[in-house]
């Protein structure tokens, strides 16, 4: 059985937990058992990708995958699929970019792009997740921002909802990855895909 719900608001986490919290309402009544969801300015290029990512996630053996996507910015490579470090929240080592589409698996996890003390960051703009497993019933979304200075200059640094999830199931023990099985496209003040720019 499918169900569906819809929710927006300018506050970006309350939005999502209003949508988890309903998914588990349901969840607790017996009518699902999976969550799919998918951002409004992203368009799957598969009418079926709630399909596409079901099928990642059981052939892999996964509690959670989320559709690589990339960033709406200049360069048209990098995605918000990242790789960040263990010990330290803030620090982003490298970015997956679209270019990597030619150098990793389908779906890949920490296991296969990460090294040591280091963790995968994934998006949540387009995604599945099993909602049976404990972990959801204490998680909540949360945006993390601070200013620090550096060299007697100001910098502004976040820590996204989505990434904030990914330390969570990191720390957690849950089985997540990232995959490129299905294309989609990024839309703002332009149009960005998660496939190579030819």
């Amino acid at each position: 059985m499918a169900r569906t719900s819809f929710s927006g608001s300018s506050l970006l986490c309350q939005t999502f937990n209003r949508l988890l919290a309903q998914c588990l309402d349901w969840r607790d009544e017996g009518h699902i058992t999976h969550l799919a969801m998918l951002h409004a300015d992203i368009v799957p290029g598969m009418f079926c990708w709630v399909d596409v990512l079901l099928k990642e996630l059981q052939e892999n053996n996964l509690n959670m995958v989320s559709a690589v996507v990339p960033i709406k910015e200049p360069t048209y490579t990098n995605t918000s699929t990242a790789i960040g470090s263990v010990s330290d929240p803030w620090q982003i080592k490298r970015y997956v970019t679209t270019e990597s589409y030619f150098k990793t698996i389908t779906t890949f996890t920490g296991n296969d792009v990460c090294l040591n003390g280091e963790v995968l960051l994934v998006n949540t703009g387009c995604w599945v997740a099993d909602l049976r497993l404990p972990f959801w019933d204490t998680f909540a979304f949360q945006i993390h921002d601070r200013i620090i200075t550096q060299d007697g200059q100001r910098t502004v640094q976040t820590r996204p909802e989505d990434w904030e999830l990914s330390r969570a199931m990191h720390a957690a023990g849950i089985k997540y990855g990232a995959t490129w099985a299905l294309p989609v496209t990024h839309y703002g003040n332009g149009s960005w895909t998660n496939r190579p720019q030819r």
